[in-house]
């Protein structure tokens, strides 16, 4: 049996998949206006052999709520969307955003996904690069996040550990989470840093192996902060939060 409290402390504030990389796509991210709604996005191959690749414009991944309020995938078009790539050539498609104009003040997101052409199944084959992010922004945006859930889950020797995260306010939360995880003895079983980036509500995942945490009381500590170098003058600035969850575990 497993028992959950969850105690929040507030100081008011896709995880990316590894894929192929035979092809790369330039630059990684894309932030659109109503005014600046037009760019290209340039394609690498680095296979000896001749590839033929798709672009689909989709949601960004959002593995709890399903359809996503703030996607502008529909809005965005790609010319041209299906390209023929020599051996270790190179190739450009126009990337054009075209929004409603009536849409209401936010960040609006979605992901340039570049598969295998004819693959054989209807939504093409598997991605040969990572995806192009892309945001439309309109009007003043903020976020924030909240642990909206914590659960635990054992397979194959293991315990999972599963954190719901919500965006607050109009934009994705995107900062970096410091997670730790203490036994009952105070002793420290897991520590990691790292980046997340939530589409209005997410999952972020951690396992360890089930030796490693027998019966007994563990505490974690999740500590917000959306200080992310990584996207400059594009990040939202978002004080601190921090989350303390004790866990037992019988």
């Amino acid at each position: 049996m497993i028992r959950v409290v969850v105690c929040a402390i507030v100081c008011f504030v896709l995880f990316v998949t590894p894929v192929a990389g035979q092809v790369q796509l330039s630059p990684h991210s894309l932030y659109l206006t109503k005014e600046f709604h037009s760019a290209e996005v340039t394609l690498t191959s680095s296979s000896n052999s001749a590839m033929t690749v798709e672009l689909q414009v989709r949601a960004q991944d959002n593995s709890v709520s399903g359809e996503l309020q703030y996607s502008c995938a529909s809005w965005i078009t790609v010319t041209p969307s299906r390209v023929e790539l020599p051996p270790a050539g190179r190739a450009v498609v126009r990337i054009d955003l075209k929004s409603p104009g009536n849409e209401k003040e936010a960040e609006y997101h979605a992901r340039l996904v570049c598969i295998e052409a004819d693959a054989g199944s209807p939504d093409g084959g598997s991605p040969v690069a990572e995806p192009v992010a892309f945001y439309y922004r309109k009007g003043d945006v903020y976020s924030d996040v909240k642990l909206a859930g914590v659960s635990v889950e054992r397979s194959d020797g293991e315990i999972h550990f599963l954190f719901t995260l919500e965006q607050l306010g109009n934009a994705a939360y995107r900062g970096n989470l410091a997670l730790r995880i203490q036994n009952g003895k105070g002793k420290t079983i897991l520590e990691k840093e790292s980046t997340v980036d939530i589409y209005e509500r997410g999952v972020v995942r951690e396992s360890l192996p089930a030796e490693r945490v027998p019966k007994g009381k563990y505490r974690i500590f999740l500590n917000f902060n959306s200080d992310r170098r990584d996207l400059g003058d594009r990040a939202i600035p978002v004080l601190p939060k921090k989350f303390t969850v004790d866990i037992g575990m019988s």
